[in-house]
């Protein structure tokens, strides 16, 4: 491996580093929770291998978003199991019981990814030293093999691979867990 790509693999660490300890800050702060993360980030030829890895023919909510500006071009996915998703509205809505698929519930899980993904552009432009803006976030219930089959295939035929980083974060009680997935060209 060349000094410009061992280069290119410690700025890709550094910045994984970065994301990992800013969005636990903004979990913290925003959940009143200890909030553990766990990051990894790879760049990833084969398709198949990301979607086998994220694919399980279980019913979860993806909170997504477009991510673009300089030489970043990708989605966020923030994607939670149901019942997670379920207890993070009730817990962000005053103990309100509310199922994901709730137009109120949404609005609750947008503003969320809106709050994350707005973390997210923050490090990415302050990293990049350029304006790195995203789409409002969608909320979307459905199969996992259909929402990492629509936003992975896309992303691959226009790159010839993915970026993905991989944000695992969990409370300390286990009271939520939540993985969040950069799939894109994060060059």
């Amino acid at each position: 491996m060349d000094n410009i790509a061992l280069n290119k693999e410690y700025e890709h660490t550094a910045l994984y580093r970065l994301l990992g300890e800013k969005i636990t800050e903004a979990l913290k702060m925003l959940t009143g929770a200890d909030v553990v993360a766990r990051v990894s980030g790879i760049r990833v030829a084969d398709t198949a291998q990301v979607i086998e890895k994220y694919s399980k023919d279980r019913p979860i909510v993806a909170i997504a978003s477009s991510i673009y500006g300089g030489d970043i071009d990708g989605q966020i996915l923030l994607l939670l199991d149901v019942p997670t998703a379920r207890d993070l509205v009730s817990f962000l809505a005053g103990m309100v019981e509310l199922e994901p698929s709730d137009e109120n519930a949404q609005d609750i899980l947008k503003e969320f990814g809106n709050i994350v993904i707005g973390n997210i552009s923050s490090i990415l432009s302050k990293t990049c030293m350029c304006r790195v803006v995203y789409s409002i976030p969608e909320v979307v219930v459905d199969l996992d093999t259909a929402i990492i089959d629509s936003t992975v295939l896309p992303i691959a035929s226009k790159y010839g691979a993915v970026e993905l980083l991989e944000i695992s974060i969990s409370s300390t009680s286990e009271q939520f867990k939540l993985r969040i997935i950069m799939l894109g060209a994060f060059i």
